[in-house]
């Protein structure tokens, strides 16, 4: 497969839940955490460039983690005080056209499979978001924690990255929206575009916390 666009890894956030330390530079298996995400979307070939978007205190040290990279197509840039505002500056970064994957930098065990298939149903339905089945159960509770409803399985997906959108379409969201939006398909969904499902991974986990 060729490559075929761009990837904005989105690593600016404030770590807030892992307590007195940044997760994107966090040791597993020997490297940060940042390093095995960048690394899964560079060896995969699948992209002309990669953006990084980290928070300016960080931008030399992620200069330093990922130095083996910056002499190739991956670039660091400055993100904004919102994820989506990081995802902005990454679309002003990268040429228009052509497909744009956004994932969370503290996803760092994607695999190829996984940006292969979101690169073919991106390629054809111009938005797609990979997705697991639920597999507890859920209830809606209300404001002193009675339970209200049992929620139907069946009708809900956890929602991962990489998303992968059509340039303009991705554009166009971020220029429409700018209300505080959880992840880009949600921004995508309110313009009106229909955004597609494909098979994620139970084992694309977003670190969160230290005991992830």
């Amino acid at each position: 497969m060729d490559t075929v666009g761009s990837a904005i890894i989105v690593a600016a956030g404030l770590s807030t839940r892992m307590g007195d330390q940044d997760k994107m530079f966090a040791l597993l298996a020997g490297r940060p955490i940042l390093h095995h995400t960048v690394d899964a979307f560079v060896s995969s070939g699948l992209f002309q460039n990669v953006v990084v978007a980290v928070s300016g205190h960080r931008i030399e040290k992620a200069s330093e983690v990922l130095s083996e990279y910056l002499l190739g197509d991956v670039e660091i840039i400055v993100g904004g005080k919102r994820r989506q505002d990081s995802v902005m500056n990454g679309l002003l970064n990268i040429s228009a056209g052509g497909l744009v994957a956004i994932h969370d930098g503290a996803r760092p065990c994607v695999t190829l499979d996984v940006l292969k298939r979101g690169i073919d149903a991106g390629a054809e339905t111009g938005a797609a978001v990979p997705g697991i089945p639920v597999t507890d159960t859920i209830k809606r509770v209300g404001k002193y924690n009675e339970v209200r409803e049992t929620i139907c399985r069946s009708q809900h997906m956890l929602i991962q990255t990489p998303q992968v959108f059509r340039y303009d379409a991705l554009k166009l969201a971020h220029e429409r929206v700018d209300c505080d939006s959880s992840d880009d398909a949600s921004m995508v969904e309110k313009t009106g575009r229909q955004v597609t499902v494909f098979e994620g991974d139970p084992d694309n986990i977003k670190i969160t916390t230290v005991s992830d």
